[in-house]
């Protein structure tokens, strides 16, 4: 009998991008969108969720 797969907890992800800001935001958006349309919406605390989005200008 197979073992069930553990879903790994995600704390945090950083994304480092090297295009325009307009090009991110439709990147974003469209991963968002993505998210919220599957079909396993996690049930979490509001505890768990993110609090606020930084968005840093540092270049690579």
């Amino acid at each position: 009998m197979p073992r069930k797969a553990e879903v790994p907890n995600i704390n945090s992800a950083v994304f480092t991008y090297n295009g325009d800001k307009t090009a991110f935001d439709f990147f974003m958006e469209g991963l968002i969108r993505a998210y919220l349309d599957s079909d396993s919406m996690p049930k979490s605390d509001e505890g768990d969720s993110v609090g606020k989005v930084e968005i840093s200008e540092k270049t690579a």
